[in-house]
């Protein structure tokens, strides 16, 4: 009995720590042991082997979901995972053999998405704008920087802007979650430039429009004429055989000799 109790008290874990940690989708974390020259460890995740090691065999052996995703330093039992997914969200356990015994240190891991590139808007009114900004992910707070802000301004809702802003003035919006961080500059000069923008758009396309409208009654009436013109002129033109040549009365003589009358002239137009 004594020896079972002996061996029952010597594998009790001597250190016991817990942690939390949290890491973006797609990237990289590593879970340390705080220890050094380890004998012999093994990793798990939710009661599951992730990898483990033994200075015997030397040999390194993962397992499920983690194959090909994870490097163990040998020395001091620290694991690094790559390529993360949320589905390795969860809690972690390593039992660590050094000479003094066996230590076991745990970490409760989150994997979440990092903030997207934010998007600044004007939500204008009166001659004066709001910027507010957006972005994906979660867990987000903003944060806002620029001229005339002596602290920054926390949550979507920015600064508020007027015509007479200077050109140059420049606004940040910066957000932030657990885990990453992103910003997006906007000009404050280019809420109200905008408007003037879309209104000399609107104005040059009433003016393509309206040439393009005047164009096409030009052509329709140069058409309209050409076809009257062709039907005028048309009707002049008689056909060659249908021309009668003039009769020379004097050739009509029949037989007439020198010095005799012909027929009476009124007699010849009124046959003709």
């Amino acid at each position: 009995m004594k020896t079972w109790a002996f061996y029952f008290i010597l594998y009790i874990p001597l250190c016991q720590t817990s942690n939390t940690l949290m890491a973006q989708t797609n990237g990289n974390i590593t879970l340390r042991t705080f220890k050094q020259q380890i004998q012999e460890i093994l990793w798990k995740f939710e009661g599951d082997k992730v990898v483990d090691w033994d200075i015997q065999s030397d040999n390194v052996i993962e397992y499920l979901q983690f194959r090909e995703r994870t490097f163990l330093d040998r020395k001091t039992g620290d694991v690094t995972i790559s390529g993360l997914k949320p589905k390795d969200s969860g809690q972690y356990e390593a039992e660590v053999d050094v000479d003094n015994g066996i230590h076991s240190v745990k970490y409760k891991v989150e994997i979440i998405d990092p903030v997207s590139k934010p998007s600044i808007f004007c939500i204008k009114e009166n001659g004066t704008a709001t910027l507010t900004c957006h972005a994906e992910g979660p867990r987000l707070s903003y944060s806002w920087r620029g001229p005339g802000l002596t602290t920054e301004i926390s949550g979507q809702v920015g600064p508020n802007i007027s015509r007479e802003e200077p050109v140059d003035s420049e606004f940040e919006c910066v957000v932030r979650n657990p885990v990453s961080e992103n910003s997006e500059h906007f000009q404050a000069a280019q809420c109200f430039t905008d408007e003037e923008g879309k209104k000399s758009e609107h104005g040059g396309n009433t003016v393509i429009a309206m040439a393009a409208t005047l164009l096409c009654l030009i052509l329709i009436l140069a058409v309209a004429c050409l076809v009257y013109f062709r039907k005028k002129y048309s009707k002049r033109d008689i056909p060659a055989e249908e021309v009668q040549h003039p009769v020379n009365v004097n050739t009509q003589a029949n037989g007439c000799e020198d010095g005799q009358e012909g027929p009476n002239s009124d007699t010849m137009l009124l046959s003709l």
